[in-house]
């Protein structure tokens, strides 16, 4: 019965019944397929490699945050090792690679000027949108870095043309940290590569001693999307340009040993300029811009994110739908067939049963045949063992009685001889 029930996979049972509601399994599977990739034209782009796989809203119309491309304590690092931030991969020559993950000045990672390619890739802990990357090198007495780039990624392991580049940029000759503005983002990152092109100087070493990486989640750009639609942002752009004047107080302090961070804006290769309505920071601060597509151009990351929630509810529903019937049909069939084990084990146990019981009789009878005949031939044997016990006893009886006269007559003889002896004496 288990070999002839008719177990299917998932697949082939939701094509099955498919088939039964006459639709079509291919246009069930190119639909699931343009849900998937609806708003998500960055992983076809690139061939589906680092570009979200449709799992997260487009990018392209989020809003700039008031912080982007300043560097403070307050802004929260994903390049941390305290929030389990970690590096993956460096060039061969590089050695303690941990350390720019580390907040210390004392720490560093040290690599060869001369190395053919440097570079090193970090998981950041979180997927965000990345709008500042900083660098740092705080030693005196080694090359500092000049032209570098930057890419990211939403998977690692990754091919090297799946790299999301962010652009070049170049920094200056000063030992302090430097933050960089991403002009695009491009995607959703979760994987950030930098590769050091130049460096200024004739060092042997060119060592980097910190990586901070700021940017903004999906659910703080979805919660963001829905203050600005609800007009209740008025307070965190308040709070948020406060966060930029803490910043900027930070990067005016006095450097007393020429190690105090700085915030600057390096150029990057295509800068947008600001749209005329851009607020303007405080004076000798870095001026910082906020905009957005028009919802008629570029849907918004609310809507995407709103949209691509949806999708994924609704065929997770339609799945565990799906699943749970498979399973009740796939239970019914497996209990069907263990009811026709159990009665075909029932007939055979009971075959058995009967064969063993005749067989057994069978045997009983036969020992009871054995011992009727052990037992009769027993019997004689005592019988003619008692018989011819009875004749022995007989014989000896009899020799015994022979013996008896004899004793007396030689005893006779033995007194008549004494006698004559005493008389002729």
């Amino acid at each position: 019965p288990l070999d002839t029930a008719k177990f299917l996979s998932f697949e082939e049972w939701k094509a099955q019944n498919l088939a039964r509601a006459g639709q079509s399994s291919e246009s069930f599977a190119d639909r699931y397929k343009v849900d998937r990739s609806d708003g998500s034209d960055s992983a076809t782009a690139n061939g589906g490699v680092g570009g979200g796989g449709g799992d997260s809203p487009d990018p392209r119309g989020h809003t700039r945050s008031k912080n982007a491309g300043t560097t403070c304590k307050e802004r929260f690092n994903y390049a941390s090792f305290d929030c389990a931030a970690t590096v993956h991969k460096t060039n061969p020559e590089a050695k303690g690679a941990t350390s720019i993950l580390v907040e210390n000045k004392d720490s560093y990672m040290l690599n060869k000027c001369g190395a053919e390619k440097k570079f090193f890739i970090v998981e950041l802990c979180d997927d965000i949108l990345v709008d500042t990357v900083v660098l740092a090198n705080f030693e005196f007495f080694s090359s500092m870095f000049r032209g570098f780039k930057v890419f990211v990624s939403d998977r690692y392991p990754i091919k090297q043309n799946g790299w999301k580049d962010l652009g070049t940029f170049e920094a200056r000759n000063s030992r302090r940290v430097q933050a960089f503005l991403i002009e695009n983002p491009l995607i959703w990152a979760r994987y950030l590569k930098v590769e050091l092109l130049t460096q200024y100087g004739n060092e042997f070493y060119c060592p980097v001693s910190l990586l901070r990486v700021h940017g903004t989640t999906m659910m703080e750009e979805f919660k963001h999307q829905g203050e600005v639609n609800t007009g209740g942002a008025e307070e965190d752009i308040i709070e948020e340009q406060g966060t930029i004047n803490t910043c900027i107080a930070h990067a005016k302090a006095p450097d007393t040993a020429s190690r105090e961070p700085e915030h600057n804006h390096p150029p990057s290769p295509s800068p947008s300029p600001p749209p005329p309505s851009a607020p303007s920071a405080p004076p000798g601060s870095q001026v910082t811009h906020s905009y957005s597509h028009p919802p008629s151009a570029v849907p918004t990351t609310q809507e995407n994110f709103f949209k691509t929630v949806h999708k994924r509810l609704s065929l997770l529903e339609a799945n565990a739908t799906l699943s749970l019937q498979y399973i009740e049909e796939q239970s019914r069939i497996l209990r069907d067939a263990f009811v026709k084990v159990e009665k075909r084990q029932m007939e055979k146990t009971t075959q058995f049963i009967e064969k063993l019981n005749s067989t057994v009789l069978a045997e009983l009878r036969s020992y009871k045949e054995q011992y009727d005949q052990l037992w009769q031939s027993t019997v004689i044997a005592l019988e003619s063992q008692n018989t011819h016990t009875d004749q022995q006893i007989q014989t000896l009886t009899t020799r015994l009685t022979l013996l008896t006269d004899e004793l007396l007559f030689q005893r006779r003889i033995y007194q008549l001889q004494s006698l004559l002896l005493l008389l002729i004496i």
